[in-house]
């Protein structure tokens, strides 16, 4: 299998059984919609369909703002990734975007509220996102909200409960303990791609994925005094499964003999122990046992 392939195999293994993926992917939030449709654009970019890709951002953005994060993601990514910047995919891909959120944005409002004010709108999106500060919540409200600050994401898996506190979205341990070393990593395998003079490497989008939707959380807050709660990194566990994958596709692929069985089995071990961990933070189990009670 080649390492693409198996990398791609082994970042949805590590995706589809993510406890705070699985967790939310299942409740009516606009944050999973707004996912599903960001990461069909990131898709449509790889290959190569930039007025598809901006359609899909557009959809992704018309259900939360945070959607535009995919649009950063993009066009950074189409300015960076080659010797020269591809100017032209990026314009095509900004004007498919604003072209489909300005005619889509009036036609769902009123499909919706029986409104076409599309400015109106706007305007009252950014002053409600606005006025959501730490200020403005007293320490009782803020804790009954699970809100917290972008950089305790990483320094404690704290869940935020969704149907009990026992099963809340919380990031899998297994997930949350590789954050730092698969950033790390992609550190590293952009440089030895760079110096290949490979600069549409996967690494180089995944660092853009992670300082998009995850670090530049911490300005924000610092600046604003935004609330947050943990489900913002919701957008990021994507790019950390890739990242987790790509490294554990280097690994199985290594050398050969003893080693290669050590570094399989090291794999194997702990995808096992990723689905453990899935099954303890997930409601799955005790679902599955009242079904056949």
């Amino acid at each position: 299998m080649m390492l693409g392939a198996l990398a791609a195999l082994f970042a949805s293994i590590l995706l589809t059984f993510e406890s705070l993926t699985f967790n939310l992917s299942g409740l009516a939030m606009l944050d999973v919609f707004s996912l599903g449709f960001m990461l069909g654009g990131l898709l449509l970019y790889w290959r190569n369909r930039p007025i598809l890709s901006g359609g899909f951002i557009a959809l992704s953005a018309l259900c939360k703002m945070t959607g535009l994060m995919g649009a950063v993601i993009i066009v950074a990514h189409y300015i960076t990734r080659r010797k020269q910047p591809e100017w032209r995919g990026a314009a095509l891909f900004v004007l498919s975007l604003c072209i489909s959120f300005v005619l889509l944005m009036p036609l769902f409002d009123f499909a919706a509220a029986r409104e076409l004010n599309p400015f109106a709108r706007m305007i009252d999106i950014l002053a409600g996102s606005g006025g959501v500060t730490w200020g403005s919540y007293t320490p009782q409200e803020l804790a009954n909200a699970n809100a917290t600050y972008p950089w305790a994401w990483l320094l404690s898996p704290s869940g935020y409960p969704v149907i009990t506190p026992t099963y809340g979205g919380v990031i899998s341990p297994s997930v949350w303990i590789l954050i730092v070393p698969s950033i790390a990593y992609m550190v590293y395998e952009f440089y030895e791609s760079k110096r290949n003079g490979n600069r549409r490497s996967v690494a180089l989008f995944v660092l853009i994925w992670f300082i998009v939707t995850y670090l530049l959380w911490i300005p924000i807050v610092i600046l604003t005094d935004r609330v947050t709660y943990i489900y913002y990194f919701y957008p990021t566990v994507g790019a950390i499964c890739v990242a987790i994958a790509i490294a554990m596709a280097r690994l199985w692929d290594i050398s050969s003999g003893w080693r290669r069985r050590l570094a399989r089995a090291i794999v194997i071990v702990f995808l096992a122990i990723h689905i453990l961990f899935f099954l303890g933070f997930t409601p799955l189990v005790e679902s599955l046992g009242s079904l056949s009670r």
